[in-house]
C-alpha cells in the first residue's frame, strides 16, 4: 500500500481507503507487478535476503480491516515470491502491531523486524 502513496499522495491516500476503496485496490495490484519484477531483479543481483517494507501497516496508521484489505494479501504474495526465489524475506513495520501479529505470522516471512515509533 505504501507505494500507492507516490500516485495519489499521503493525506489522499488514507482518505481513498474509504472514499474510493476500488482504486487502491487495482493500485495494489498493479504495484504488486511491479514489486515482484523488483524482487527479481534483486534476486538476480544475489545476497541473503529481500526486505518488504510494510510502513504503512501498523494500527497507527490503518484498521485492522484495511491492513486486511491493502496490505496483507499483497505482502503474501511478494514475500512468497522471494521465499520462491530462494532468499529470505525480511518484513519490516513500524508502529503498533499487536492487533495484527497472527496476520503478519501467517504471511511467512523469514523474519519481522518492528520499530516502535
Amino acid at each position: 500500500m505504501f507505494m500507492c502513496s507516490l500516485y495519489v499522495g499521503l493525506t489522499n491516500l488514507f482518505a481513498l481507503l474509504t472514499e474510493q476503496p476500488g482504486l487502491i485496490d487495482e493500485l495494489c495490484h498493479r504495484l504488486l507487478d511491479q514489486n515482484i519484477e523488483t524482487v527479481r531483479q534483486l534476486a538476480a543481483g544475489g545476497g541473503d535476503a529481500i526486505y518488504v517494507d510494510d510502513a504503512f501497516a501498523g494500527r497507527d496508521m490503518i484498521s485492522v480491516a484495511h491492513y486486511e484489505r491493502f496490505c496483507l494479501p499483497y505482502t503474501r504474495e511478494l514475500v512468497a515470491e522471494i521465499r520462491r526465489l530462494g532468499f529470505k524475506a525480511i518484513v519490516i513495520y513500524y508502529g503498533g502491531i499487536a492487533d495484527r501479529l497472527d496476520q503478519i505470522a501467517s504471511i511467512g516471512a523469514t523474519a519481522c523486524k518492528w520499530k516502535a515509533v
